[in-house]
């Protein structure tokens, strides 16, 4: 009988607490051994994507992958969404966040695109919160290679045009 009356309550702390034990976990950079990355961008989310496996996820987010056919694994990198989830690969180190300046040549899309971009030396995530939602910033050193901020409504990413390429994502 007591069990029945404090698994509403328990179940209450956990809703409470889940937002902020989620965000807490926000990693401040990603730095992964990679010289090119793509990222899916799914502004709205997407549907089931048949022909790589993906489920449906309805929630705003990107996905980046070293450039390649394989998805989801063994290429993937990191995932992040407008609910502040961040879920970057074990092949990747967690890190300090570096100031970085803007995206030179710049383009804002605000659709669904696969964008593939080539550095120098190895890209860096930076995640940070913005608003109620949040931001992702590739770059390797100084040079910003694209910057994603991820929103329920109105998500954009910013990328370098001479240095990134735009295609379809995978169906």
């Amino acid at each position: 009988m007591r069990a029945r009356l404090l698994l509403p309550l328990i179940c209450l702390a956990a809703v409470l607490l889940a937002p902020a034990a989620a965000s807490a976990k926000v990693p401040e950079a990603v730095n992964c051994a990679s010289t090119s990355a793509t990222v899916l961008f799914w502004p709205k989310g997407h549907k089931v994507v048949p022909g790589v496996g993906f489920p449906s996820i309805k929630t705003p987010h990107l996905e980046v992958y070293k450039p390649g056919a394989a998805y989801p694994s063994p290429n993937f990198l990191l995932y992040a969404d407008s609910s502040r989830f961040v879920d970057p690969s074990h092949s990747c180190g967690i890190g300090k966040a570096k100031a970085t300046g803007g995206v030179r040549s710049a383009k804002t899309i605000s659709v669904t695109k696969a964008v593939t971009c080539s550095a120098p030396a190895a890209i860096s995530y930076e995640v940070t919160r913005a608003g109620s939602g949040l931001t992702v910033v590739a770059h390797a050193g100084p040079d910003v290679y694209f910057r994603a901020t991820l929103k329920r409504k109105g998500s954009a990413l910013t990328y370098n045009r001479q240095a990134c390429k735009v295609a379809a994502t995978p169906r």
